[in-house]
């Protein structure tokens, strides 16, 4: 009593009960009609009460009250039965139910729970947006709607054999309402009630995550086997990711790229700007293309057509860099060799030129010699016509 009421013994022994302040106002008279009840024989059903103790502090409680006889005297006993805890577990119950409820109701995942003859008892909104059955199609109906028979046979004999299964992650194939199967992930959690043993089950669609790593297979594939070189580095420009093509062409195997800056193939044969200007592009978001002229690990150069874009989050943040490089070093050989060929053949056509002018100057100087010499008109009419072509000739030629 001194602990529920929250006094002394002092504070009470030998004072009218009605009298001390430790009974709410409010309760007094709900009180006095039990005792009453109680001299007159009446029913004398429990009186459930909470107040604070004057030690501050909430109790609820429950009261009931009975008579006897000692030494002549009729004595009333009131006895007061503490439930604050029962009323803190119900309380605590509650909120595990609202989180519960809250959380079912929250997650895009299926929530089912399973009777013991495997019929659904619960069905989650996420369990309707997966299946597309709505709650009061799918209660009281078997787990078969969802998982085929084959499958269900199969976890059932796993769980049977092996309950470490439980709370473990499987991989199978459910079924929607229309009818489509689809990947689905799956985990089973078991509770034990009167009426028997009960099942959870929580089941997550990984359709679009089995769509997604198929993508990313190909594009592994893709990226693995791509004549091109590619490089992936982080926003501070550390190299994250080089394909075979990287390796075979540089020299630098995976393990000794990663974690290194793309600086390491730097010849110190292209200006300091050209970098800078590179990386002021890519920072800002926009795509630069150009090319390089690296070292390889031996120490080889050679010469490569780069297209370096960011990777970029929902968001729009920068997350990384992409290279796409291509060797060219035969190409720029070839131009070379080329550029070298076309030189020469200026060179030859010039003199050429020059030579084919001179001989056309002499030839009119001939035809004109010869023209002012003879004394026969009719040939010299004829040299004159043939001076006349070369010279037309000769400026063609020039022009």
């Amino acid at each position: 009593s001194v602990r529920l009421l929250g006094c002394n013994r002092a504070d009470v022994i030998g004072r009218n009960v009605f009298k001390l302040d430790i009974i709410p106002d409010h309760y007094r008279k709900p009180i006095l009609r039990l005792v009453l009840r109680t001299l007159n024989n009446q029913n004398r059903g429990p009186l459930d009460l909470e107040f604070t103790n004057k030690s501050n502090q909430h109790r609820s409680v429950e009261i009931e009250a009975f008579t006897c006889m000692e030494h002549e005297q009729r004595l009333i006993y009131v006895v007061v039965n503490d439930f604050s805890w029962r009323a803190r577990l119900e309380s605590e119950l509650s909120q595990a139910e609202n989180r519960f409820q809250s959380l079912q109701s929250s997650t895009v995942d299926a929530i089912v729970s399973l009777s013991p003859n495997g019929r659904i008892v619960n069905w989650n909104p996420g369990a309707e947006v997966i299946f597309g059955y709505k709650l009061e199609e799918i209660l009281s109906k078997s787990i078969e709607l969802i998982l085929p028979n084959y499958y269900l046979g199969y976890l059932e004999d796993k769980v049977a054999h092996s309950p470490g299964l439980l709370g473990q992650e499987e991989e199978i194939l459910g079924l929607r309402k229309n009818g489509a199967s689809f990947p689905v992930e799956l985990s089973i959690s078991e509770w034990k009630l009167e009426e028997g043993k009960f099942n959870s089950v929580i089941i997550r669609d990984v359709s679009s995550r089995k769509l997604a790593e198929a993508e990313l297979r190909k594009l592994s594939v893709a990226t693995e086997q791509s004549p091109a070189s590619i490089v992936i580095t982080d926003p501070s420009g550390k190299i994250e990711y080089v394909n075979p093509k990287f390796t075979k062409l540089t020299g630098y195997e995976y393990q000794e790229a990663i974690g290194k800056n793309p600086s390491i193939l730097r010849s110190g044969s292209q200006s300091s700007q050209l970098y800078a200007e590179m990386w002021q592009r890519i920072q800002s978001g926009e795509t630069w293309s150009g090319e390089f002229h690296n070292c390889k690990k031996n120490g080889d150069l050679y010469w490569e057509n780069a297209i370096i874009a960011p990777i970029l989050d929902r968001k729009g943040r920068i997350t990384n860099y992409l290279a796409i490089k291509e060797d060219i070093t035969e190409k720029k050989a070839t131009e070379l060799i080329l550029k070298g060929n076309l030189a020469e053949k200026t060179v030859l056509l010039a003199e050429i030129h020059h030579r084919v002018k001179n001989n056309l100057q002499v030839m009119i100087g001939l035809f004109h010699l010869q023209v002012t010499r003879t004394k026969n008109k009719k040939l010299a009419a004829i040299l004159e016509g043939i001076e006349g072509r070369i010279r037309l000739m000769s400026s063609v030629h020039e022009n």
